[in-house]
Parts: structure tokens; sequence; C-alpha cells
């Protein structure tokens, strides 16, 4: 029991007192005590929980014996446990003393306990936290000691923490020398965080910076994030300009400012043509400079491949840029050139290469707390899905990554994960979904560039499912020059002339023109998905027999490639094909091939399509089923997939970015979906159904 304020209590009744009447309870007690226990009381409310008797009694003031009767008082006069580490008895109590302690009192107690804390070698986050409590005085010692728990924040992936801990050091009078250092920290923590304030912070560490060394560094940041946030031109004349002041640098530092030019300008017109002209230089000044030429050699590996002309030499670049995933572990998952590389692989159909790398990216932004590399990863996981034909699990990676990108304003990215999120959706017949989604990421701040491009063609999709081929063709036409110019040719990275040529009236000789430039180009690039898409193509607009040899050609040549869906695609168009020229026998077997295959990779629309024509070749074949495991919403399916393979809910809702409620409301419905009672059950249930 315990006597507060001459009351005789329980201790588990002060959980049931009013928060009032703790408040003043307490407060009470301490008025009353010594003035030794009124100093320990509130040392201990500016340590926090689990408090040492002697770092208190430090704070204090007191004596180390002085200090244990101190406690012994406010134990038995019920304010502290009597236990150690010191801890008040309710959290209610700590709040009131500290409230009752004036707030110049406090700040000062906040800026000792600091110092005892740094003097003994304690953790910076911690010194920091306290520091934050703490009024501006001048003093050099607070800005070093917020420093270094920013760049502890940083390495712990917490980089929201390191930005507040460099805030209140400018709150600090300072140096200009001192000031550009911290607002250049504070830039580079911001562009980690994904806070837009970067660009602020940034351009003023620009100006007041004198070392052309750091400036440059810093304009680089700049140019990251300006690049970020959509203002591509803006990056691209930054990154110009510095470069043409520079005059002749050494080639250290040369590689990195081509570097960054080259990302700023990826995706837009006028530098793509300059870029094309210096890529001998580029290949050249990046093969000599070693580790640091890594990132330039996933560019222009990148302009390889998608150009079409020498793609293998292209994903060659680009392997030996990512040199075994060194690259990542070193310039970690928010490089551009680490996006890039993966997008390269995927492109080239080395979807399990392609795949391992993504994972990589994931488990370092899921360690360094970086939104950038995560969503990044997400949404180049789910283009990889797309390209094997996993459907639903593509569903889930965009939609997240969309969210992420939005929530934290990468714009640039949005167009991309929009674009796959799209593609999913239209496969499994969501239309008003996809039209929502649409709707979320705006078109003209991407005009005339690769994302836009990205936005017209997802948008055209939807246009054809809904019937509006004409709306179409004018987003593909639109789409189509973005990517001529900036010089993507390649049909296995982009084959929109064989989606206008479909798309246009049957009798239009221009479609027999545009399926030839793509076919050509995909002999060119020899890459069996876009050879395959394009005999596919060439095979619909033929027709009769003629037509049907180049449905199977596409067939053959689709079968050395990862990518079910196109199979499942063509096999679907080679079933239709010859049930019209009436062999209704041959036709069977395709199409009950193509309705296995759309199913296995949830491409609902797809494998229904199939279902009818095998029906109307006189087959009998079962009516697709809804239930068990293709039940499973995307997200359904990855948590499950996640607790499967043993992790925790917390783990799981760690690495998703989700609240830990939400990941147990997906298992609640998995497990009804699946008919299974608990998580145990999950790996017999999942292996079964992927058998």
């Amino acid at each position: 029991m315990q006597l507060i304020g001459g009351m005789v209590l329980h201790r588990g009744a002060i959980a049931e007192m009013a928060p009032a009447a703790v408040a003043r309870a307490s407060l009470v007690r301490v008025a009353h005590a010594a003035e030794d226990a009124r100093s320990l009381a509130r040392a201990v409310s500016v340590l926090g929980p689990d408090a040492s008797l002697r770092l208190a009694a430090r704070l204090a003031g007191l004596e180390p014996a002085d200090a244990l009767l101190a406690a012994d008082a406010l134990s038995d006069g019920g304010v502290l446990m009597s236990k150690r580490p010191l801890s008040f008895v309710h959290p209610l109590v700590k709040s009131a003393i500290s409230l009752d302690t004036p707030v110049g009192e406090r700040a000062q107690l906040h800026r000792h306990a600091a110092q005892l804390l740094s003097e003994e070698g304690a953790d910076p986050v911690q010194v920091g936290a306290h520091l934050l409590a703490c009024e501006p005085a001048a003093d050099p010692e607070v800005v070093q000691l917020l420093r270094r728990a920013a760049r502890e924040a940083i390495a712990r992936g917490v980089p929201e923490s390191a930005v507040g801990f460099l805030r209140r050091a400018l709150d600090e009078p300072v140096a200009l020398a001192a000031r550009a250092e911290l607002l250049g920290e504070l830039g580079r923590s911001e562009l980690v965080a994904r806070d837009p304030a970067a660009i602020e912070h940034l351009g003023e560490a620009i100006e007041l910076t004198d070392d052309a060394q750091q400036r440059l560094a810093l304009t680089c940041s700049l140019a990251e994030v300006l690049s970020f946030a959509g203002r591509l031109r803006e990056a691209h004349a930054l990154m110009s300009r510095a470069i043409e002041e520079l005059g002749d640098p050494d080639d250290a530092l040369l590689v990195r400012l081509e570097t960054a030019r080259a990302h700023t300008g990826w995706g837009w017109s006028d530098p793509e043509h300059a870029a094309r002209e210096r890529l001998p230089r580029l290949q050249a000044l990046a093969k000599r400079t070693g580790p640091a030429g890594r990132e330039l050699l996933i560019y222009v590996g990148l302009k390889l491949m998608v150009a079409g002309e020498t793609p293998q030499e292209g994903v060659a670049l680009v392997r030996r840029g990512l040199d075994d995933g060194r690259f990542i572990e070193d310039e970690t998952s928010d490089a551009v050139g680490a996006v890039q590389a993966v997008a390269i692989l995927a492109f080239h159909d080395e979807l399990a290469e392609a795949e391992r790398h993504i994972e990589h990216m994931l488990d370092d932004a899921r360690r360094r707390g970086s939104v950038m590399g995560y969503a990044g990863g997400l949404g180049w996981r789910a283009f990889s899905a797309l390209r094997r034909g996993s459907i639903p699990s593509a569903e889930a990676d965009a939609g997240r990554a969309l969210d992420l990108i939005e929530e934290h304003e990468l714009h640039f990215a949005a167009p991309f994960a929009l674009e796959f999120l799209v593609e999913a959706l239209l496969e499994r017949g969501q239309l008003e979904d996809c039209e929502a989604a649409l709707a979320r990421v705006p078109l003209e701040p991407f005009a005339g560039t690769l994302p836009g491009a990205y936005l017209l063609e997802a948008r055209s999709r939807l246009l054809l499912a809904q019937g509006r081929p004409h709306d179409a063709i004018a987003d593909l036409r639109q789409a189509g020059e973005i990517l001529q110019a900036i010089g993507i040719e390649n049909p296995n990275v982009k084959a929109w002339r064989s989606t206008l040529a479909l798309a246009l009236p049957a009798a239009a000789s221009e479609s027999h023109k545009l399926i030839e430039a793509e076919l050509d180009r995909a002999q060119q690039a020899r890459q069996a998905r876009g050879l395959g898409v394009a005999l596919r193509a060439k095979g619909l607009l033929t027709g009769g027999e003629a037509g049907i040899s180049l449905l199977q050609d596409a067939s053959r040549t689709l079968a050395e490639c990862p990518s079910r869906l196109e199979q499942a695609r063509t096999l679907t168009e080679l079933g239709a094909a010859l049930r019209r020229a009436n062999r209704r026998a041959d036709a069977r077997e395709p199409l009950r091939q193509a309705v296995e295959l759309a199913q296995r990779c949830g491409a609902t629309v797809l494998a229904h399509r199939a279902l009818d024509e095998l029906k109307a070749t006189g087959a009998r074949p079962r009516s697709l089923l809804r239930s068990g495991i293709d039940a499973l919403t995307p997200t359904e399916r990855r948590i499950s997939a996640m607790a499967a393979q043993g992790l925790s809910n917390p783990e799981i809702a760690q690495a998703l970015f989700l609240a830990r409620k939400t990941v147990e409301n997906h298992l609640s419905n998995a497990y009804q979906k699946l008919d299974i009672q608990s998580r145990d059950q999950l790996p017999r249930v999942l292996s079964d159904a992927a058998a």
C-alpha cells in the first residue's frame, strides 16, 4: 500500500483514479518531501524510463548515499516504484512532475542529462533526444552532439529522426561554414526521408559553401531531389551548368557529375539526343574509373539495351556495373542505377537474376528505413511478376509501391508503378479500379517524358478494354512519339507499335507497316518475348492459314522465355484462329493449355475468354472456380506467403510498411478463405496450391 496526499491506497488503485486526482496527489506528496527527494523526482522525470540511481543522482546533484535515501522516501510515498532501475508508479505521476517543473529548469536538466550521457558514451540518439528539449544557447558542443545523433539515426534507418536533430542544430548560432555543412547534412537526410524541404536546404547550402568539391557533391544531391520531384529539366540544367563551370576536372570527379547528368536527362528527348552522341566517351570514362564508374556503366548499358541494336552488350555492362551485388551494397537501394539495373535485367527477361537483385534492394531499404529504395524495389518486382505471369503478386506490389510513392511525394516514380498496376488490374477485369488508379497520377507534369509515355500507354490499355479505340489510338501515337524521341526502339522494352497496329481499323495499311517495323526491330534485338509478341500481332493481322502459321511460330518462340502470360495470350489467339478456320479438334489443345496457363497467372479475363473459345469447339471443360488461394486478394496472398516463411506479424508489418492490425486482419481473412485455423497450416496449403 502507498500513502499519497494523506490517503492510503493499494498500488493498483492508482490506475483507477482520475488523471487529475493522480496528478494532484503525486504533486502534493513531492511538494512536502525533502529537497533531495524533489530534486531526484525531477531528475528521474527528465531521464525517462529505466533511469539508473547513479545517473539520476548525478543529474540531481546528490551524493550516492543521499540519493539512495531520497529514492526510498519517494518509493515509500508512492511516487517511485521500489525496484531498480528507477521508474514512476504510473505514467501520470511522471507527467505531473514534468509539468510542475519550470520550463527553464527542465531545459537545463535536459542539457545536463545530455552532457552526462555523452560523457558515459551513451547512445547518441538518446543524447540527441535530450538536446531537442533544450533552448538554443550558442553552444558548439550541442551542434556536434546533434550531428552525431543524426548520423546514428541515418545508420539505423530512421532518417526522420536525423532531420529533427539537424533542424534543432540549425537553431544554434554557428559560423557560415558550419551552417553550410549543417544545411548539407540536413538536405541529404531529408533526401533519404523524402522530405521536399531538401530542395530549399540543399540550395542554401550550395550558396554558402566555398569548397568546390563540396559544392559539386551538394549539387548532385539537389539534382537527385529535383528529379524525384518530377523537375527533370531543372535538375538537368543544374548538372550541365556545374560541368561547364568546372572546366577540365579529373576523372574521379567527372564520372560523378556525368552520372548525375545522365540520370537527370534520362526520360526526355533533348538531353537524350546529346547523350547518344556522348555514349562512347561515357563508356570509356566509366570503364577506366573502376568502382566509381559503376553507375555510369549501368546507364550506358541501359541506353544500349533500350535502343535494341546491341541489347546483349547492354546487359553485360549492367552486370559489370552491379558488380555481383556490391554496387547495391555500396551505393544502397536509393541509387538510380540500382533501379535501372534491375529494370534492364527484367526487360531482357533475366527474371530470376533481376528478382535476386530486387530482393537485395528491398532488404537494404528495410534495414535503412528507406521509402525510396523500398518503393523502387516493389515497383520493379511488380514488373518482373507481370513478365513472369504472376498477376496477383504484381497487383499487390504495384499497389503498395504507388501508395508509398504518393505518400512520400516520389513523383517521378509514380507513372511506372501506375502502369504496372493498371496492367495487372486489367488482366483481372477490374476496369473501375483502373480508372480510379489513373486518376491518382496527372499526366500534365510528365508531358513529353518517359514517365508520360508510361501514363499514356496505361490509359490506352484501359480505353481499349472500354471499347474506345479512337481515344486509345491517339494516346498510343503520342506515347510512340515520345519513346522514339528518347531512343527506345527495343520491342522487348516497349511494344507500342503492335498494340497500335491492332487498335487501328482492320483495313489500315499503316497497321502492316507498324508490324513490319516492330518485327524488324525484334529480330535485330534477338529476344524471344519481343519477337513472339510481334509474330503474334502479324499473325492476327494476316489471318487465314498464313496467320495460323505465324501464331504457331509465335508460340514456339515464346516457349523460350519465362513469360507465361504472353504464351497464354498466344495460345488463346492460336486456338481461336483454328476454331474460326473450322479446325475445332486442332483448336482444343492450345485452348486447354491457354485456360490452364491463364488461371495459373491469375489472368481472369484471359482465362474466361480461352474457356469460351474452348467451349465453342464443342469441348465440355469444367467452369473456372474461384476458391482457396485463388480467392485471396494480392495483399492477402503476399502476407500469407511471408507468414508461411516464418515471419511474425510485427516483422511482416515492418517489412511491408503496414500497421500490425492490418496484417492481422489480412491473415484472418486468408484463414477463412483457405479454410484453415492457424498460420501453422499455411506452408502446406500454399505448397499444395503451387504444386
